[in-house]
């Protein structure tokens, strides 16, 4: 029986110019990002106001005014297109966003990843407002339930329209399309809510959809199938979380499992070389690749 060497996935690298490897053990769907934590435009960098001179400071506060109601700090300089406003410190040469750089004048340094979250969207001026008292510190999660609190960002479902769409199911038996026209979404969701494929942090030991994990309680290497260890594709079938990473840790030559390389040479200490997006290569037959390549070569040129 022939067995074929598996060939790698392709290293995805950070967009930024780092050119630092994503890491490969990242949960199911995270291998979209395009950057690494930190290196991303828009993540919210560390300000530390202290630093500024008493002249970059004034500067700052003269492109700022009252706003018409009273209470509002509008920004009077240069804006981004979302409306935020921008500052330039003439000292530094550095952009710092406005109501981030207020708030740290005011209330001290922000570290690196945490969010200035504005709290006058409906009754001020939103983003272009950099009065701090106008806004806390939060992250993005924060944020966007701040944003369906106040009207901005609406979904379909909440929790607890899940729950009563599986009690409807399994107390009265109402059908998928009675269930689809109540609550305004396609028969395909209801089916996936009822099923445990959507909304799986919602699943109770009662409900039907308790089932689902019924149905096979381990994979075949023996790992159980709990919700921590699932994954869930497209399809709503259930693969193994622990049985994925333990083959990407064995095949892509990223674990210490595999004491010899494809073609029998030792993968200890002095013939190992670990490339930059974190593959142990054997050197052995990286000189014969090497020689190989030289010898097509003058072939080629003879």
């Amino acid at each position: 029986m022939a067995y074929h060497t598996p060939i790698p996935a392709k290293p995805r690298f950070c967009a930024c110019p780092c050119g630092g490897a994503l890491p490969r053990d990242l949960p199911r769907g995270s291998q979209q990002r395009k950057y690494l934590e930190g290196h991303s435009p828009k993540y919210a960098r560390a300000i530390d106001a202290s630093s500024l001179s008493e002249t970059s400071v004034v500067a700052f506060w003269r492109k700022t005014r009252i706003g018409d109601n009273g209470r509002c700090l509008e920004w009077t300089g240069t804006r981004d297109t979302n409306g935020y406003g921008l500052f330039r410190d003439p000292d530094t040469k550095r952009l710092y966003r406005a109501h981030r750089l207020a708030h740290a004048l005011l209330f001290g340094p922000l570290p690196a990843g945490v969010q200035v979250n504005h709290r006058c969207d409906v009754s001020g001026y939103g983003p272009s407002c950099v009065n701090p008292l106008h806004a806390v510190r939060g992250s993005q999660s924060d944020n966007m339930q701040d944003a369906v609190a106040a009207g901005f960002s609406q979904r379909k479902l909440s929790p607890s329209m899940v729950l009563e769409i599986r009690e409807l199911r399994r107390v009265g038996r109402v059908g998928r399309s009675a269930l689809a026209e109540k609550f305004g979404i396609s028969e395909v969701m209801v089916d996936r809510i009822l099923k445990g494929r959507a909304w799986l942090h919602l699943l109770e030991p009662g409900a039907v959809t308790a089932s689902f994990w019924a149905r096979k309680g381990e994979c075949d290497r023996g790992h159980a199938f709990t919700p921590e260890n699932s994954l869930i594709s497209a399809s709503g079938r259930r693969r193994c979380r622990t049985c994925k990473l333990e083959w990407r840790r064995v095949h892509r030559g990223v674990s210490s499992a595999r004491s010899h390389c494809f073609h029998g040479h030792p993968l200890d200490e002095a013939n190992t070389r670990i490339d930059r997006a974190g593959y142990r290569l054997c050197r052995t037959c990286q000189r014969d690749y090497g020689r190989a390549y030289l010898a097509r070569k003058r072939e080629a040129a003879a």
